[in-house]
């Protein structure tokens, strides 16, 4: 693992066999709402037309602009290969970070008057999952049903 200074005093993490390749460019740091990535200003065979390139899709080879990736950790600055995946829009989605935890302290749970209610969003629609006295045992039902619908793009209360 290397780093690679950007702007903005921001660094990118690249595996070691990346980084001679990766160091050609100039790249400067981009802010996109909650996460930091790594950019550089290209253009196609020396045209005026400028673009930017995402050192994360240079990586993973992507040149169509309709094909997206995604970073397990949610760190966009983190461009290991391993942490690195092809995704669809829905599975990007999956993979984002919930806005606030709810009155449990856990993502998805519930606290009710007697007990703890565990849901999911499917398509934009709350999913019942089930219901427990304790918020834990509610937020592992959530975790099993999350992985079950999500695969690998789950986000969970408690990780693996």
């Amino acid at each position: 693992m290397k780093q690679i200074p950007l702007t903005q005093g921001q660094l990118a993490i690249v595996d070691d066999a990346d980084y001679d390749w990766l160091n050609q460019w100039k790249w400067r740091a981009v802010r996109d709402r909650k996460t930091w990535y790594a950019v550089r200003t290209s253009s196609e065979n020396g045209r005026s037309n400028r673009f930017d390139v995402f050192m994360h899709r240079v990586i993973l080879g992507i040149k169509d602009r309709l094909q997206l990736s995604d970073h397990r950790d949610r760190n966009g600055l983190n461009n290991q290969r391993l942490n690195l995946r092809i995704a669809t829009c829905a599975e990007n989605s999956r993979n984002r970070t919930h806005k606030r935890k709810t009155n449990s302290g856990f993502v998805g749970i519930i606290k009710r008057k007697h007990g703890y209610t565990a849901t999911l969003k499917i398509f934009g629609k709350r999913k019942y999952v089930g219901y427990s006295t304790s918020a834990v045992q509610a937020a592992r039902l959530r975790d099993k049903a999350v992985l079950e619908l999500h695969g690998e793009f789950a986000v969970l209360n408690f990780p693996m």
